[in-house]
């Protein structure tokens, strides 16, 4: 995977300097088994000794539990189009699909081995909503069922997994309201992070690659 200019997408990430921390934004393919590898290569290069994922606090809950083997019954099926399912059918023909993520979970997992308490930094179900709800109107939301599902049957073109995430999230974000409640999570992804570095020396995130880059220019923009 290539790198992109302000180093999210290298390994390992090029650092932003907050306070007496280095943070450190590693963009991942949610989903995709092979992406496993970058994670445990980044841990073993930085060594970090603070750790955030860019999940809600309830999904890095379902994390821990799907890693400690309590996994919750199957919902009953729907006829809707899941945005998550149409997405991992596109992903899939770069390799093998895990749920929950991959990435995430190695992420978890060698976090508590370093005795590191990974963080939650995303925003929370109910402050999603509110914003979802103020940003997005009933068109806009119409119009991104009907975009997901032509997605679902044509998924945009990408070379690499992370041209093809890239592509999609692009197709999203140009329905009105949906780029201001994406940078509105890179805004609070970089917030947490500088919370959540206090005294740290070294903090890695995994952040989904479609908000990596954002939440890394957001951290420059408050730490030049």
């Amino acid at each position: 995977m290539s790198g992109s200019a302000d180093g999210a997408g290298s390994d390992p990430p090029l650092p932003v300097r907050v306070g007496g921390a280095d943070i450190h934004v590693l963009g991942t393919v949610h989903g995709l088994l092979s992406e496993v590898e970058r994670v445990a290569a980044a841990f073993a290069r930085l060594r970090p000794d603070a750790v955030g994922l860019g999940v809600a606090p309830a999904e890095l809950e379902a994390l821990e539990a799907h890693a400690a083997g309590q996994v919750p019954e199957e919902d009953e099926p729907s006829e809707t189009i899941d945005p998550s399912e149409s997405y991992a059918i596109g992903l899939s023909r770069f390799g093998e699909i895990g749920l929950p993520p991959p990435d995430l979970l190695a992420a978890l997992q060698l976090a508590r081995e370093a005795g590191v308490e990974p963080v939650a930094i995303d925003l929370d179900e109910s402050q999603y909503a509110d914003i979802f709800a103020a940003s997005v109107g009933p068109f806009a939301l119409f119009r991104y069922g009907r975009r997901v599902r032509r997605m679902a049957k044509r998924p945009p073109p990408g070379d690499t997994p992370r041209a093809f995430a890239l592509a999609w999230d692009r197709k999203i974000r140009a329905l009105r309201g949906f780029d201001a409640v994406e940078r509105t999570r890179e805004r609070h992804m970089a917030v947490r992070l500088e919370t959540v570095s206090a005294g740290a020396r070294v903090l890695l995130a995994i952040v989904d690659v479609a908000r990596a880059d954002g939440v890394v220019a957001e951290l420059k923009r408050r730490n030049p």
